[in-house]
């Protein structure tokens, strides 16, 4: 006999909130990189870096910066994933990387894509 798998919202709305978390995330990339090109361009912003050095803390935001764009290119393939229901491991891994983006949200995303995990094949 044939199992009848109901569909519901739950695998859809958490892809499309790992969707958000996502976009989210490489939004902080652009303010991460405007803050490295003032620090660059010594363009007297607010702060005052003289008590470290200027290249440490370019390199620490270009850290930060490549790890969200790493994030939130794997939410955003988590999130199509999550939304076409297509294997769950790599839904979930996508909304796990989207808590980094946007916290209350990719919250929402893992625990919408996890109850969901019957619905999806693969």
């Amino acid at each position: 006999m044939e199992k009848t798998i109901t569909k519901t919202y739950k695998p859809v709305t958490g892809g499309i909130l790992s969707i958000v978390c996502g976009g989210c995330s490489l939004f902080v990339v652009f303010g991460l990189i405007i803050a490295i090109l003032a620090i660059s361009y010594g363009s007297g912003w607010a702060w005052d870096f003289r008590p470290m050095r200027v290249e440490f803390v370019q390199s620490l935001l270009i850290l930060i910066a490549v790890f969200h764009v790493i994030a939130g290119i794997l939410a955003l393939i988590g999130g199509i994933f999550g939304i076409q229901r297509l294997k769950w491991g790599l839904a979930l891994g996508g909304s796990i990387a989207g808590v980094f983006g946007f916290f209350p949200v990719g919250i929402a995303a893992v625990v919408f894509t996890a109850i969901a995990k019957d619905e999806f094949t693969g």
